[in-house]
């Protein structure tokens, strides 16, 4: 019988899959089977260089879908009793599963370990304090930024995903793991959050220096509208959550440009809903609210003329490159 499943979804990243399937095969061989790794080869145009076939591993192959189409895919091929999702270029500790066995119980339908950000040079660990709290306490915490959640720090009862018919909305292209992390905290009756740092984010250095926002951006606001139907999506706590992650989306365009004037405006307009957050807590989050949110105000005073100015269309970038 399989306890664990890991779900690894591969778009021509298969270099850095070498390494999961290096860690996965020490880990299986401390095991008596009961672990299995689904790799879902979301329609990639590179083959591997190697064998992906090991035991354990389970290896397929789709058209691409994206994602969250992947994530769904495995989950649905998955047999074992607890899941979790593992992005191809992260990784999970040694002595993951047996960590697992320690820290997971019947009564305990979803855990939420700590993780650390990774670059090219150095490590920073955000470490969660451990607690056993309900649902409801902890998507507060999450959403007023005490907890540190990622999707790749989670794992979870397959029973609970199936019986609350929760997976990856394959509509939206951005912040559909904000979503997917909201809809299993929220619905969760006992929750176990972890101070084991057992999952590594890795951000390459450089990696930062990203292109113009484009029109699928937009799906970011599909993700916080359904967020704002949750159970706790209407409370204050969710109201700043939001108005931050609205505030990310206006960052990003005004560093990095948007492709259109459509997606701009849009963009521009979403921004006033920064003013719907009911409660400002005091920390550098809230300081960072009230300053883009003045100037939101006064942006908006003027027309957009300022923000207009500040953002790059990428069409004209791309031009000026040339």
């Amino acid at each position: 019988m399989i306890k664990y499943s890991v779900i690894v979804p591969v778009f021509n990243s298969f270099s850095s899959l070498k390494a999961i399937l290096d860690w996965f095969s020490l880990e299986y061989s401390q095991r008596d089977g009961d672990i299995e790794l689904i790799v879902v080869d979301d329609g990639s145009t590179e083959k591997p260089e190697y064998i992906v076939a090991q035991p354990g591993v389970r290896l397929f192959k789709k058209d691409n879908g994206g994602v969250s189409s992947a994530r769904n895919f495995g989950l649905n091929k998955s047999t074992g009793e607890y899941i979790s999702f593992l992005d191809s270029d992260d990784s999970y500790i040694n002595n993951f599963f047996q960590k697992l066995d320690c820290l997971l119980d019947e009564a305990i339908p979803v855990l939420l370990f700590s993780s650390s950000i990774a670059t090219d040079s150095n490590e920073k660990p955000l470490r969660n304090k451990d607690s056993i709290a309900s649902g409801p306490s902890v998507i507060r915490s999450y959403y007023e930024k005490e907890i540190h959640a990622h999707v790749c720090s989670l794992v979870i009862s397959k029973a609970y995903l199936m019986q609350e018919l929760i997976k990856f909305d394959e509509s939206i292209g951005y912040s559909e793991d904000i979503l997917f992390i909201s809809q299993v905290l929220s619905n969760a009756g006992n929750c176990r959050v972890s101070s084991e740092l057992m999952y590594r984010y890795y951000k390459h250095d450089g990696s930062a220096i990203g292109s113009p926002v484009s029109s699928k951006a937009l799906t970011h606001f599909n993700a916080f509208k359904e967020i704002q139907r949750l159970p706790f999506g209407e409370e204050k706590e969710a109201s700043f959550f939001l108005a931050t992650c609205h505030l990310n989306v206006l960052r990003f365009s005004l560093v990095y440009g948007v492709e259109d004037v459509v997606t701009r405006d849009v963009i521009l307009r979403k921004a006033y809903h920064l003013g719907k957050a009911r409660m400002i807590p005091f920390s550098k989050y809230g300081l960072l609210y009230i300053a883009f949110r003045s100037a939101v105000v006064v942006d908006k005073l003027l027309g957009n003329r300022i923000f207009k100015k500040i953002i790059r269309l990428g069409e004209r970038s791309a031009h000026e490159g040339n």
